[in-house]
């Protein structure tokens, strides 16, 4: 759980920084990078670890598998 909550947390500061995420987000403690679409699933996992129904609800509210779908690829 640790893990999925750092990662999201390194997810947050980017976007708040005004960082490019397109690319992903680089894994705490390493210098691997994690696709910004399986940054959202795990986000998506800890959100259900809290609230399942929220989770569901994200999922199926959320524009981000279609923006994640339709992003430019470098």
């Amino acid at each position: 759980m640790h893990y999925r909550a750092a990662l999201f947390q390194r997810l947050r500061n980017r976007a708040a920084h005004h960082e490019p995420i397109f690319n992903g987000v680089q894994t705490p403690g390493s210098t691997t990078v994690i696709a910004i679409g399986d940054v959202w699933e795990r986000s998506l996992e800890l959100l259900a670890w809290m609230s399942p129904d929220l989770a569901d609800l994200h999922r199926e509210q959320s524009a981000m598998p279609d923006l994640l779908q339709d992003r430019p690829h470098a």
